[in-house]
């Protein structure tokens, strides 16, 4: 999920000077006052991201593990290739 991760750390060190109180909202279920408000909207803020993530994750995994391995196997041969035979200048 680095899409859900990814979006909750960038809200958590935006808001890190009004973290606490916004917990503290969220656990007494105070919505009335800045920091409940605030702490709804990051909530339904961060709903597209996680929706998105949650239907592009497998398309994106299998798209992203073809690649590495292309990208794994095209390192090999290169290395491979440095290391035996002789420079041409």
């Amino acid at each position: 999920m680095p899409s859900i991760s990814g979006t909750l750390t960038a809200t958590i060190l935006f808001f890190r000077d009004e973290k606490l109180r916004i917990l503290v909202a969220l656990i007494k279920f105070d919505f009335k006052f800045r920091e409940g408000c605030l702490a709804l909207r990051i909530i339904v803020g961060s709903m597209p991201t996680a929706i998105t993530g949650f239907i592009l994750f497998k398309l994106l995994k299998n798209i992203f593990h073809k690649i590495s391995i292309a990208f794994i196997t095209s390192g090999l041969l290169v290395g491979l290739s440095k290391m035996g035979g002789e420079k041409v200048m």
